[in-house]
């Protein structure tokens, strides 16, 4: 455990000795693809069976590839998943990388796409980083790794929805699902652009939320069954009964935290801010959905919520009082901290999936 604690309490003592927020960017980044190279092959949730994968799919031809191709669907091969993940094993499989290299080009590609972003689109970068290690999303890259490159990809999108290029938009949300379809509702983003965001923009998707919960299993037999049964999905996102999650609760407070310190009407006239706030309105909507159907949990955190991320950490840097600025950021990392521990120690599976930390040297 003292590895995440190490790299989590440096990002503040950067911060003290450096002001060149994109240097201090790149040195956090470096350290979490270190983390993420240097780590087992069975250190992330659901490597072991990713393992299995890459190593069946490695023993196709070409030809067989192809015709097992599906766009957009699961690949018709042993443990098929989407075809786009399959087709980036093959290649690295047939380009003779053991699965640990294959590890390695993952955490690259992942590391460098949110390098990238932050640097473009972040102000208050560093603290957007300690926002996503603490709400898990670093430790998604060890384990979830479709959804994480489904991410990466997704980020790229942002310049196409400001400059309303609907092909460029489409064919990157395309790549995106072929690697996971958790980021099909991320369409929505681009069509709800234009929209004026107030304050009753927010109420009214607590509402839709609200809504959400108590019209749960007939939205599910409407609407969601025969969609996910159309993407051959319905097996693995049946409906429940409804269990609350900390993460939920987190997720409004933080919602709440822009709508209320921040000058909504100012802030979202940004173009980039609104395209943050849609997704994590989406993040919002899909969390509440998952709690009658839990799989949903980490598409919201991992592909939509740290959008949001960004939103609450320049909310911060746009206070013009620096007290405030100092109190808010001292407050809301030390909630942060205690938050990762609380997880790091036994809480979200994550104690099963990453502690103790097991490096290739072990």
């Amino acid at each position: 455990m003292l590895i995440y604690l190490i790299n989590f309490l440096s990002i503040p003592v950067y911060s003290l000795i450096d002001k060149n927020r994109k240097r201090i960017v790149f040195i956090i980044c470096f350290q979490l693809f270190l983390m993420l190279i240097f780590r087992s092959d069975t250190l992330g949730g659901d490597l072991k069976n990713y393992s299995v994968y890459y190593q069946v799919w490695s023993g196709y031809s070409f030809g067989e590839m192809v015709q097992a191709t599906r766009l957009f669907l699961n690949q018709k091969v042993v443990w098929g998943l989407e075809s786009g993940y399959v087709w980036f094993c093959w290649i690295c499989a047939k380009a003779c990388l053991p699965f640990h290299g294959f590890m390695v080009i993952h955490a690259m590609i992942c590391m460098a796409g949110l390098y990238r972003f932050l640097k473009s689109y972040a102000i208050n970068k560093p603290f957007v980083l300690v926002l996503m290690i603490a709400f898990g999303v670093h430790r998604t890259f060890f384990g979830a790794l479709r959804q994480a490159i489904a991410f990466v990809i997704l980020l790229s999108s942002i310049k196409a929805i400001q400059q309303r290029k609907i092909w460029r938009f489409l064919a990157i949300l395309c790549g995106a699902v072929l690697f996971h379809r958790v980021t099909v509702p991320f369409i929505i983003v681009y069509f709800l652009y234009d929209f004026k965001i107030t304050r009753r923009t927010f109420l009214a998707v607590y509402a839709v939320c609200i809504v959400l919960l108590v019209m749960m299993q007939p939205v599910y037999s409407m609407i969601l069954e025969p969609l996910l049964k159309m993407a051959g999905k319905d097996d693995l996102y049946g409906i429940g009964n409804f269990t609350m999650n900390n993460m939920i609760v987190l997720m409004v407070l933080l919602s709440m935290f822009v709508m209320i310190m921040s000058n909504v009407k100012k802030v979202f006239v940004n173009g980039v801010y609104r395209i943050f706030f849609w997704a994590m309105a989406l993040a919002l909507v899909i969390e509440t959905v998952s709690l009658y159907i839990p799989t949903f949990a980490r598409g919201a955190i991992t592909v939509y919520f740290p959008f949001a991320m960004v939103l609450v950490a320049d909310i911060i840097d746009m206070q013009i009082s620096r007290s405030n600025r100092v109190i808010l950021t001292a407050a809301l990392y030390m909630f942060l901290f205690v938050f990762y521990v609380y997880q790091l120690i036994g809480d979200y599976n994550m104690a099963d999936s990453l502690v103790p930390y097991v490096s290739v040297f072990s």
